[in-house]
């Protein structure tokens, strides 16, 4: 356990907060904005050393409402 669990965790409940679901496809992908889409696929990446290091790095990545 440590940050990057941290960091899954946040992309699935992401992924759920936005299409309601925990499992994304391509067209939920399709309908993300592509900063979102890269960050939450960052997170989400099967293999730990692939995902952000800290937390405050998809903090700092995250992109702002209009």
């Amino acid at each position: 356990m440590g940050t990057y669990t941290d960091v899954y965790g946040w992309g699935k409940t992401g992924g759920f907060g936005i299409c309601g679901k925990t499992e994304l496809v391509k067209t939920d992908w399709d309908e993300l904005s592509p900063p979102l889409a890269e960050l939450l696929s960052e997170c989400l990446a099967p293999d730990p050393r692939q995902r952000p290091k800290q937390f405050q790095d998809v903090l700092n990545r995250m992109p702002q409402p209009a």
